[in-house]
């Protein structure tokens, strides 16, 4: 079952949702509402200032006829045979729109194949179990290595896989190796071996002006955080590409060797630039696109055809053991450290301890420990089968019982 708020979410309407269409009017990075407040500040006690002006000279504004509704959005999406639907990765209301377009175009009485940046391309065969029933999701999440590849909370993506699983919908794996872009940070794309040089997409375009402005822009920010220090904008660029062109060449390929399907594409909203995706995939196929995303006022990635304004909403805590654990590969997960915050000490829990099952589930991998966790909630108990002292003499299994916390 999907967690509560979230199958609360999808459940309620959406069809009073406010759509702003960008094509209608100018695009909108927003009006924060720390200006709103500054504005009113100044007029009620100061002179507006000249600085107050000035700020307020950068914000594009919406024009309210641009305003729809979603049975219009969704003639839209009826209409076009690829539409991209961006996200923030651990946003619920992103997902719940994404839900809500998947279902649309899984009504129709046409093929639909559901592309997503969630998992990688060396993995598609697993995908390709997964929805033929041939493998658990307990499976699915272990085989295609989500916690260590992607790792965002899979209560917000099962929805989706669950619903394409029962519909018979493929879903195809748009993202690239990560040791592949993890090789083009450190060393270029020059610098790739060839093994990582076969897997790049044909051809890169570099001509996107505004789209290389944006990608300065989050390079500066990036560097101000500390997270890049010594990365070149040239090779931040040649990975953000990478991303892109990959993407948009494996959904072309698709679609050139299975004409007349359509497909939905589930990528972040970085990704959603017009000379992103979209345009990086009208390159290949001629197939004009419909982009649409969530407007959210913190982020700068408001790009695509619609503008949804949605309601935010969130999951409701998950269960945590209060440990620190490693993967050791066929060794198992073995507790590296536990929180004072937590139960884990006073339930008889060590440093040092295998984890071999939770509640009668066998624990082999770090995936494994995840999901026997993903429906607990904290307060809710546990029960534990560790390996005190693995491997030395006079080790032990005992079993404990914990309360998990948030």
């Amino acid at each position: 079952m999907m967690p509560m708020s979230l199958t609360r979410i999808l459940n309620n309407s959406v069809m009073n949702l406010v759509i702003i269409h960008l094509r209608d009017f100018q695009t909108v990075y927003g009006l924060m509402s720390r200006l709103f407040s500054l504005l009113l500040i100044s007029l009620a006690v100061f002179p507006v200032s000249a600085a107050v002006v000035d700020e307020f000279n950068h914000v594009s504004v919406i024009k309210s006829e641009g305003i729809t509704t979603m049975p219009l959005l969704i003639k839209e999406i009826e209409s076009h045979q690829v539409v991209i639907v961006g996200e923030t990765h651990s946003s619920v209301e992103d997902h719940m729109l994404q839900m809500h377009v998947l279902e649309t175009m899984a009504s129709q009485d046409k093929p639909l194949v559901m592309a997503v940046e969630w998992f990688q391309r060396p993995f598609q065969s697993v995908l390709d179990q997964y929805i033929a029933g041939d493998i658990d999701e307990r499976q699915l999440l272990r085989d295609t290595e989500y916690y260590h590849r992607w790792g965002f909370d899979y209560r917000l993506y099962r929805p989706m896989m669950r619903f394409a699983r029962k519909a018979g919908i493929r879903v195809l794996a748009l993202n690239i190796r990560r040791e592949v872009t993890d090789s083009v940070m450190r060393n270029g794309i020059n610098g790739l071996s060839e093994e990582y040089a076969r897997q790049l997409p044909a051809d890169y375009d570099l001509t996107d002006s505004d789209y290389t402005r944006l990608l300065e822009s989050m390079f500066g920010g990036a560097q101000g955080s500390g997270h890049m220090p010594e990365l070149g904008f040239q090779r931040f660029m040649e990975v953000q590409l990478t991303w892109d062109e990959v993407m948009a060449e494996t959904a072309a390929s698709y679609l050139q060797e299975n004409p007349g399907t359509r497909m939905v594409v589930f990528t972040g909203r970085g990704h959603m630039h017009p000379g992103a995706i979209p345009t990086r995939l009208y390159r290949r196929t001629n197939i004009k696109n419909l982009s649409l995303v969530n407007y959210s006022p913190v982020t700068p990635f408001n790009h695509g055809d619609y503008l949804v304004l949605g309601q935010q909403e969130q999951l409701p805590p998950a269960g945590s053991m209060g440990i620190s654990v490693s993967d050791r590969g066929e060794k198992g997960v073995y507790v590296d450290g536990i929180s004072p915050q937590g139960n884990a000490s006073e339930a008889g829990i060590n440093k040092g301890d295998r984890i071999l099952a939770i509640d009668d589930v066998p624990v082999g991998s770090f995936s494994d420990m995840k999901y026997a966790l993903i429906d607990t909630l904290p307060g809710d108990r546990v029960h534990l089968l560790l390996l005190r002292r693995p491997g030395e003499s006079g080790e032990r299994a005992l079993k404990v019982q914990l309360e998990l916390v948030e």
